[in-house]
């Protein structure tokens, strides 16, 4: 975490990504977090897409957004 905090602040642009397969947990939530407050660029990346059963992007964007309803933006 602390390492993920140091690179935020020198970045410009952050990248979450999340394992489709367990979707959003709770130390993603903290880092999109930390991207947050530092008021950085958020682009949410999802991996392991292929592996999910249920492939309805729409839902499973929903509940991404559900779950991490401070990044309307991103």
């Amino acid at each position: 975490v602390v390492m993920a905090r140091r690179n935020i602040r020198m970045a410009n642009v952050s990248l979450l990504v999340i394992d489709a397969t367990e979707g959003v947990v709770g130390h993603d939530a903290t880092v999109a977090g930390y991207a947050h407050e530092d008021g950085r660029c958020l682009i949410v990346c999802v991996n392991k897409w292929d592996a999910v059963e249920n492939k309805d992007k729409r839902a499973f964007a929903q509940k991404i957004r559900d779950e991490l309803k401070f990044l309307d933006y991103a």
